[in-house]
């Protein structure tokens, strides 16, 4: 699960547990974060941060837009003991239009299927 934008806070965000799934890995993403508060993990966008808990294999295959491709070496912030197969992965986004966009394009570009995605833009 990505969560990108802002939550009503860090602490919030904080709070929320993994639930206990093998294949479930709960990764936040708060762009702004940075400049508000002292929080340590992901402040790209949802759609950098996606390349950056891929499979080193997917990604390196992926022919990705030109405004993402310099993110292909970006490193998770978060350890975890799994990388995304794009084959293997269902994708649920919601979201300014524009956010949801560029993220769908990259979940194309890196080849997670259409059937596995489903997405709604707004504003």
């Amino acid at each position: 699960m990505w969560l990108g934008g802002r939550p009503p806070s860090p602490r919030a965000v904080s709070g929320l547990r993994p639930c206990e799934h093998e294949h479930f890995h709960f990764v936040p993403t708060l762009t702004r974060e940075p400049l508000l508060t002292d929080w340590d993990g992901e402040t790209d966008y949802v759609q950098q941060v996606l390349l950056a808990y891929l499979d080193d294999d997917a990604l390196a295959a992926a022919d990705l837009p030109p405004g993402l491709a310099a993110y292909r070496d970006l490193q998770p912030a978060r350890d975890i003991d799994a990388r995304i197969d794009p084959g293997n992965v269902e994708l649920y986004a919601c979201g300014i239009t524009a956010m949801v966009g560029v993220l769908v394009d990259a979940a194309r570009a890196v080849g997670i299927p259409e059937d596995a995605m489903q997405y709604e833009g707004f504003g």
